[in-house]
């Protein structure tokens, strides 16, 4: 069924009411995407998770956790086509109506990312500026929601160094994501979220440094970085600052 940006498809019984929020949530994207975009999104909602494995490919027995993600079919020349989003109906049914929201506008910004070929991207930032757009009109309070970081920040220190690539796939993954997001939240402070936005999508040509080494920010790493370590410690629950 379609819903005005959105469509959906598969057997879910909650079609209606997905394609509805999916739709609010190409809107809510659509209107800080610095770059003219269709705002089309199509969700695959399966009722069973036989019908999400078939979807995805997900061998039997195994949960991720992930409520929902993005498969395309990735072209030689960058190009996607095939853009969907899939949900895993046993931990769509668990999220409240605020996750699915942040989950599913999160999801959103990977399809617009998908829509605008680019150059290589270190994951922290993709991930983190679709946490920061899913999160942007949220009313959570970073406290609530990245916790288990500023208690392990409060106990350990910051982090040296912003996200790995190959950190998103770990046990933690939940504390990185949280890393990447306030990593993001300080680069728009610093820089502004157009700019900051305009660097995520722009072509690879046009994130080179002085020294013409990559740089996806307009703005050196070791300056984010600093200012990103200086704002966990901020945050963290021991420094008498709070979020």
């Amino acid at each position: 069924m379609s819903y005005g940006l959105a469509r959906v498809s598969g057997s879910s019984p909650q079609a209606r009411e997905i394609a509805a929020l999916a739709h609010s949530c190409a809107q809510q994207v659509q209107q800080v995407w610095p770059e003219p975009w269709s705002g089309n999104i199509h969700i695959e909602a399966p009722a069973t998770d036989t019908e999400y494995r078939r979807l995805t490919g997900a061998p039997p027995g195994q949960h991720s956790g992930i409520a929902a993600t993005t498969l395309a079919d990735v072209h030689p020349d960058g190009r996607a086509s095939n853009i969907r989003v899939v949900l895993d109906p046993e931990v769509w049914a668990e999220l409240t109506a605020q996750g699915r929201r942040v989950i599913l506008t999160h999801e959103t910004v990977h399809v617009a990312l998908l829509q605008h070929p680019r150059g290589p991207l270190p994951t922290w930032f993709v991930e983190g500026m679709a946490e920061y757009l899913a999160y942007l009109d949220s009313g959570l309070e970073v406290a609530e929601v990245a916790a288990p970081l500023l208690q392990r920040v409060a106990r350990d220190g910051p982090p040296d160094r912003l996200p790995t690539d190959a950190q998103f796939t770990g046990d933690d993954r939940a504390e990185v994501y949280a890393q990447a997001w306030i990593a993001c939240q300080v680069a728009v402070r610093l820089a502004g979220q157009e700019a900051v936005l305009r660097s995520l999508i722009g072509p690879a040509a046009q994130r080179q440094g002085q020294n013409g080494t990559s740089q996806p920010l307009p703005l050196s790493t070791r300056r984010l970085t600093n200012a990103w370590r200086a704002e966990l410690q901020r945050l963290a629950p021991d420094s008498g600052a709070g979020a």
